[in-house]
């Protein structure tokens, strides 16, 4: 690892931060940078194609690379960027926008941190963790709930399935077990998260899979908790060099993505503490933090961590789906919470500081769609209301509209916000 940078002024005039991927999260890192520290160099944008959103800012210098989407020809265009830096008297912070960067960088962190800052785990600890099946076990070990869940192993040469369900009904989810490996896993229909209606639904998947794709990991076949978009929580945690928890913010999700490419990804997304819907449930959501902050922390764990969470009306329970071992696409968030999300990195990883215990979220709302969208699509009246007001006195907030950036990024971001009417429209009614 480079040595630690030794002031502000030092991050301000000599960190470059080097963002991997195309999308909100992308954007949101090179805005966070700008607020929190108004560096010098423009972030470095690496990706494969041109996505307007954030190639139209001028805040960062957006290269398209072909081929950098595969490890070998990343890891060599990482250290060449980062031997240029070194010439220029600056250091590169490399930061990913999914599993499969995350995988990669934590693969080859001993070769990338011989010049740059890699704030990522140890590929087994990260591997262990992002294996579904392995992390529902750790839940179990930590007193964590998750749903029932059966494994489906895809690999051609597996012990073929008995078309046994042990109890799990239909619908049910059907997922991977390991969200890297199902990246590059391609067949017609494929969805991020498949519904299963029926055993022939799940059939298929299965034989499609273990027959058709190079993907030969688990499937996890899980019972369909019930309940709305708006039984989804979304937490968010920084655990620093010394193991301690610097941010900790839990949301709740009001809307979430319903298209086949991106479904499960939230699009509103308000302080879970602040929910009028969740009021009589904040002992538990507390409880729910604690565990599993402490749960990954135990193991070893460092940086950033989002875990999915369902609340189970049922019994009452919040279930744990999968923890991302990397910041999530909504992390901005927690930059609305008080704590600027690029912040516990840079201090942490960059300056080797010790950040103070995570101090309380404050009230905040998270958006990426037009507030007619939460009006027609939010089913809980009291929080369709409570949102609805937070467009009304400012509190909501798209990370895309940033009135620093250029014209022409504010286009694109008005753009495709409003495309999120169409979207609902078509996959909602």
């Amino acid at each position: 690892m480079p040595a630690p940078m030794t002031s502000q002024e030092q991050v301000r005039t000599q960190l470059v931060p080097i963002v991997l991927g195309a999308d909100i999260l992308i954007y949101s890192y090179i805005r966070a940078f700008h607020e929190a520290y108004a560096l010098e160099n423009r972030p470095i944008v690496l990706t494969t194609m041109d996505v307007k959103i954030v190639s139209s800012s001028k805040l960062c210098d957006y290269r398209m690379i072909e081929g950098v989407d595969r490890d070998e020809v990343l890891v060599e265009k990482l250290m060449s960027i980062g031997r240029e830096l070194r010439e220029r008297g600056c250091t590169g912070l490399v930061l990913g926008s999914g599993d499969w960067y995350a995988r990669t960088l934590s693969q080859y962190k001993d070769q990338l941190e011989e010049l740059l800052y890699i704030p990522y785990n140890d590929f087994e600890l990260l591997d262990m963790l992002t294996q579904k099946d392995k992390f529902h076990r750790l839940c179990e070990q930590s007193g964590l709930r998750n749903p029932k869940t059966l494994e489906l192993e895809c690999a051609a040469d597996a012990p073929e399935w008995d078309r046994d369900m042990h109890g799990i009904e239909f619908p049910c989810i059907a997922k991977p077990s390991n969200s890297a490996a199902w990246h590059f896993a391609e067949f017609e229909g494929k969805r991020k998260i498949h519904e299963p209606a029926n055993l022939d639904e799940l059939e298929w998947l299965y034989t499609t899979l273990r027959e058709k794709t190079g993907y030969d990991r688990k499937l996890l076949v899980q019972d369909n908790i019930p309940g709305g978009d708006d039984s989804i929580l979304s937490l968010t945690a920084y655990i620093d060099a010394q193991g301690t928890a610097t941010t900790r913010v839990l949301g709740q999700v009001v809307l979430q993505d319903h298209s086949p490419q991106a479904l499960g990804n939230p699009v509103c997304i308000i302080n879970a503490f602040h929910s009028p819907a969740l009021a009589e449930r904040r002992e538990a959501m507390n409880e729910l933090v604690d565990r599993a902050v402490e749960m990954i922390a135990r193991e070893g764990y460092r940086g950033y961590a989002n875990f999915d969470v369902k609340y189970d009306e049922r019994d009452g329970s919040f279930n744990l789906f999968e923890v991302n071992t990397r910041p999530g696409r909504n992390t901005y968030y927690v930059s609305l919470s008080g704590m600027p999300f690029v912040r516990p990195i840079v201090e942490d990883v960059v300056l080797g500081n010790a950040l103070p215990a995570a101090p309380v979220p404050e009230e905040f709302c998270f958006t990426c769609i037009p507030q007619q969208v939460v009006r027609r699509h939010t089913t809980d009246p009291v929080l369709r209301d409570y949102v609805l007001r937070a467009y009304h006195n400012g509190l909501a907030t798209n990370p895309l509209y940033y009135r620093a950036d250029s014209v022409k990024h504010t286009l694109w971001a008005r753009a495709t916000t409003t495309n999120q009417i169409r979207k609902f429209r078509r996959y909602l009614g």
